[in-house]
């Protein structure tokens, strides 16, 4: 109880001091606002403290929103996004089943996903000129150090063997995986903004040795999603991005770090020993994963209403969709919105993703003059937004674990968005 009080009051007094310092830019500190907070998620759930998390996480993403305003009026500029999220997010409400107690937890998982994909509207209107994006940039690096820091820390006192047993390289990896291959994917945009920001508090060449430990970080972390996205970021960076060929010769080394140290993983006994699912003898079609979606498919074949609809309980599928070995949630985003909404909710979630594509596409090609830094910031976020769409399928988008990375991750595409937006006009 105290720690939770302790949290809401650091919170709150975060949210005062830099809403009193600038509100204009207040936006541009999110992403070391929601690492702060995902840092006291890991520590309360090390010392067994059940104090509701996903709760705080929605309540004080809507503060932050409220404080730092949103203009309805840029709305428009990006209406068709919205309005598709407005769609969805309406009717996967009602696709919710309230039962006596589950009010505010089936409120706050469902606020969450919708938040997190609000994000890149808010981002989208909330961008006004570089100046923001040398604050964000700095926001991102120290989001970045506290990362990398609280993993070591978490790692030296084995925060993940809470849940793993052997975990000891997980820590706080565990519960913020997707956020390393966020970072090791804007990295060439951070780093080129970083380069000519005279007010930086972080020097490149300290940069880059945060940036190898997330790297490292990334591929001890035993998580095969992390491995895939961080992968794709690079090649698809290397193979598109106009850069120099000192910067060729970079993410060309890094693209061979990071396949030599998966290689290196996989072929290792010791690390192996901590996770058969990497094993080349392990049975995928046992894969939890796995085994959820053909139990859901099941489920809603059976009966032509439910594969339209679903089964109405959306976000609240614990015991509900045939597995009662024990209390497991649907990890997968697609199989969850299955479940609870039917094709219909998958259709509405794709369509919502093509159209930030559709975007991001249509104004780069209007642009006639693109200069190296605007191909960059066309390309990551291009990257992000397929990247996200591959996440999903093993993650749940932002509910429980990953809310740093969804809501960061389309905070940065509306950024991205906007400034090709800009330039088109």
């Amino acid at each position: 109880m105290f720690f939770y009080i302790f949290s809401i009051l650091f919170i709150s007094g975060f949210l005062i001091y830099n809403y009193s310092f600038n509100r204009k830019m207040f936006y541009t500190n999110y992403p070391v606002f929601i690492i702060i907070i995902e840092i006291f998620k890991a520590i309360s759930e090390y010392l067994n403290f059940q104090i509701g998390f996903n709760g705080v996480i929605l309540i004080s993403n809507f503060v932050f929103i409220f404080i730092s305003g949103v203009n309805i009026k840029r709305i428009k500029t990006i209406k068709f996004p919205f309005f598709v999220l407005i769609i969805f997010c309406t009717y996967m409400f009602f696709r919710l089943e309230f039962d006596e107690g589950n009010f505010f937890n089936l409120i706050s998982r469902f606020g969450n996903f919708f938040m997190g994909l609000f994000f890149v509207i808010y981002g989208f209107v909330k961008f006004s000129n570089y100046n923001d994006l040398f604050y964000l940039n700095r926001s991102i690096i120290l989001s970045a150090v506290l990362f990398a820091s609280f993993s070591l820390f978490s790692i030296f006192f084995q925060f993940g063997n809470l849940l793993y047993s052997g975990g000891l390289l997980r820590g706080f990896v565990h519960y913020q995986w997707y956020y390393l291959a966020l970072f090791i994917g804007v990295f060439p945009i951070i780093s080129q903004i970083n380069s000519i920001d005279s007010s930086s508090f972080i020097s490149q060449k300290v940069l880059k040795i945060v940036y190898l430990v997330i790297l490292l970080l990334a591929i001890v972390s035993l998580m095969r999603t992390v491995w895939t996205i961080s992968i794709i970021h690079l090649i698809m960076f290397y193979l598109f991005a106009k850069k120099n060929y000192q910067n060729k010769k970079l993410y060309r080394t890094l693209i061979f770090i990071l396949f030599f140290g998966v290689y290196f993983v996989f072929a290792t006994d010791y690390y192996l020993a901590r996770e058969s699912r990497l094993s080349s003898s392990y049975e995928y079609e046992k894969e939890g994963r796995i085994v959820e979606l053909e139990l859901v498919e099941n489920l809603v074949l059976s009966n032509e209403s439910k594969l339209w609809i679903g089964t109405g309980n959306a976000f609240d599928e614990i015991g509900k969709y045939g597995f009662t070995a024990y209390e497991r949630p649907l990890h997968g985003t697609y199989t969850k919105l299955l479940f609870g909404g039917g094709v219909t909710a998958i259709f509405l979630d794709i369509l919502f993703i093509l159209s930030l594509v559709y975007l991001l596409i249509k104004s780069y090609f209007k642009v006639k003059q693109r200069s190296l830094f605007l191909n960059n910031v066309f390309v990551i976020a291009f990257t992000s937004i397929i990247t996200y769409s591959i996440a999903i399928f093993s993650g749940s988008a932002g509910i429980g674990a990953g809310v740093g990375y969804v809501t960061v991750n389309f905070l940065l595409v509306g950024i991205y968005s906007r400034i090709i937006f800009e330039k088109e006009k």
